[in-house]
């Protein structure tokens, strides 16, 4: 089902509008505050400074109905589990809620790996675990729409690659309908068919995941996010290699073989180092060449450099004195050393 939205934030005062494809996954990014948790508020039908004036699935208004009645399950980063059911209680709560299906229980719970839970109480479960659950939950509950409002920010970043990597096979498999928020920029690229970043409750952009290419959140880490595909497979090293650009990448090996759809990489700007020359005999294995854009002198001690690559930009965090000491200016050629990279498909 499409989901066509507008609504009037009594707050800021904006309008706010947009119409979802169904079968695909649009995620919702934009810093503290933006108004990305009031809009999946908004549609499941509870308490929002959205006033919603149209909200159709599939050309049929839902917007007067109760929560309960709605075609939509949010899950939030609170759990909310019910605390006096088992952890297979409340899932099976889930499968009941909806036209669940009982044949995708024991897959969610499996996928998830949740099965060593089930006979546990709520109160037992670290805050990840009681995350895991109530996804399952949502999943089983098999809704027309599943908003998911940051649902992985207490599992550690393993964790949180496998189970975004569940989410994402489940999801086509059973041609879901999906609006994810979270403030994680490989989370969002390996989920997203379409990308809404949204600042004081406003759309700014909405459009393909490329968007987020140098998208920074001023309350997450300085990092820039590319764009490559890849080129071949070292299976003796395990490792695969990327075109960036023009450039070679190599990372730990990834599981895709298709040369023709762009991978997407988060480059912390404290990952990459700058060389005047080409470096020889160095254990770091990417090295790209990069023009300087600009210098940033402006903190304490660091100085951000943004760079040239090809049509995209990378960032590196440096200190102040080596700026002075290198002689770095606008226009230089410089080599840029990648010590880490993030990577999601």
């Amino acid at each position: 089902m499409s989901l066509i939205f507008k609504a009037h934030h009594l707050v800021s005062k904006v309008d706010i509008e947009f119409a979802l494809p169904d079968q695909t996954c649009t995620v919702v990014f934009g810093p503290s505050g933006s108004g990305k948790t009031s809009l999946l508020r908004a549609i499941a039908g509870l308490s929002s400074p959205l006033a919603v004036t149209t909200l159709a699935l599939n050309e049929v208004d839902i917007s007067q109905l109760p929560p309960h009645r709605r075609p939509t399950v949010l899950s939030a980063q609170n759990a909310a589990l019910f605390p006096h059911l088992t952890v297979q209680q409340n899932l099976v709560y889930g499968l009941n809620r909806r036209e669940g299906r009982a044949s995708d229980l024991n897959p969610i719970v499996e996928g998830l790996g949740i099965a060593a839970l089930l006979a546990r109480m709520p109160s037992s479960l670290s805050g990840g675990e009681a995350q895991r659950v109530a996804l399952g939950r949502a999943l089983l509950a098999n809704p027309a729409w599943l908003l998911l409002d940051e649902p992985l920010t207490n599992l550690d970043q393993n964790a949180r690659r496998h189970i975004v990597k569940f989410l994402n096979h489940w999801r086509k498999q059973n041609r879901m309908s999906v609006l994810y928020v979270t403030h994680d920029i490989p989370e969002a690229l390996a989920l997203a068919n379409q990308v809404m970043t949204l600042t004081d409750g406003k759309i700014i952009k909405f459009g393909s995941p490329d968007i987020l290419l140098g998208y920074q959140d001023p309350q997450q880490e300085l990092s820039s996010v590319l764009s490559a595909h890849l080129s071949r497979h070292h299976k003796d090293d395990n490792l695969s290699e990327l075109l960036i650009e023009g450039n070679r990448l190599l990372i730990p090996e990834v599981s895709t073989l298709d040369t023709t759809q762009p991978l997407y990489l988060q480059i912390a700007a404290k990952d990459v180092s700058l060389a005047l020359e080409r470096p020889e005999r160095t254990s770091i294995l990417n090295l790209l060449r990069c023009t300087i854009a600009s210098i940033d002198t402006s903190g304490r001690t660091g100085a951000t450099i943004t760079l040239n690559l090809g049509s995209q930009q990378l960032l590196a965090k440096i200190t102040r004195r080596s700026v002075r000491e290198l002689d770095l200016r606008v226009g230089q050629e410089v080599w840029a050393q990648i010590k880490g990279v993030s990577l999601q498909t």
